[in-house]
């Protein structure tokens, strides 16, 4: 956790330090002007990127750079510590509109373009 100005947060496996240790991987990047809150508060700058093992699709790591990615990285910390997979991430309910909720949206990434998503819900 680095206490910059936007914050910027980690947990996990990078997806360069996952192939190094011959994984196979596939990750997505979800910039913040995705995440309805960030629009919200007129603060878009940065993204949030997640790596995950190829077939099994367990999230190895999450990275953020982004507002408040110091109260965000708690919940990717969950998801890694907890063995979590990408659709298992899509599968909860998050507060809407909240900053947090950019780890479903990145997650949802995974499978659908999320220009194309309703809502939170989806």
């Amino acid at each position: 956790m680095l206490f910059t100005h936007p914050n910027v947060a980690s947990v996990g496996l990078t997806e360069r330090r996952a192939v190094e240790k011959g994984m196979k991987v596939k990750s997505r990047t979800l910039e913040m002007r995705h995440v309805p809150k960030a629009r919200g508060i007129r603060d878009t700058r940065g993204l949030i990127k997640i790596v995950a093992e190829e077939g099994t699709e367990k999230v190895l790591g999450v990275h953020i750079l982004g507002p408040e990615a110091a109260e965000v990285i708690h919940q990717a910390v969950f998801s890694v510590r907890s063995g979590m997979t990408v659709r298992e991430i899509t599968e909860k309910i998050d507060v809407y509109p909240t900053l947090s909720e950019m780890v479903k949206l990145c997650a949802q990434s995974f499978y659908k373009e999320v220009d194309r998503l309703s809502c939170c819900a989806e």
